[in-house]
């Protein structure tokens, strides 16, 4: 859900297949977040074959704008982003301040615990998904 600059420099590069293909929409969701102040929302999202973790702001080209949430992304069990693209994402991470977390290995997990204090997120990511027996790191 998070915007994400693909480009280093002035102007930027967008990857219109994900949610920054759906800009309108997306700020909608996040000017209710704004407007209505729901408290600590949290968005769980996945199908981008990595790991990520994002505050969702209101102006994603302004570090200092307001944060009305975090999302969470959970990776692929085997699909795997391409080599270049998971360099890119690297590359391009200063221009995303907003992102607080990525991981560009497939396979693995996420899981969520929470009760009234606290919300945690344990990454668990495959060494490998060429085996079956695959350890796990976190």
């Amino acid at each position: 859900m998070a915007q994400y600059d693909h480009q280093t420099g002035t102007g930027g590069l967008y990857n219109m297949d994900a949610r920054d293909g759906y800009v309108a929409a997306r700020n909608r969701i996040l000017g209710y977040m704004l407007n209505r102040r729901p408290s600590d929302p949290v968005v769980i999202t996945g199908d981008v074959h990595s790991s990520w973790v994002a505050n969702l702001k209101t102006n994603f080209r302004d570090e200092g704008s307001v944060t009305v949430g975090r999302e969470f992304v959970g990776t692929s069990i085997t699909s795997r982003l391409p080599t270049t693209a998971v360099d890119r994402v690297k590359a391009t991470h200063p221009e995303n301040p907003h992102v607080k977390f990525f991981d560009g290995r497939p396979g693995g997990y996420v899981r969520y615990s929470l009760n009234a204090e606290r919300w945690r997120s344990d990454y668990g990511l495959a060494r490998s998904t060429s085996k079956l027996e695959s350890p796990y790191v976190t």
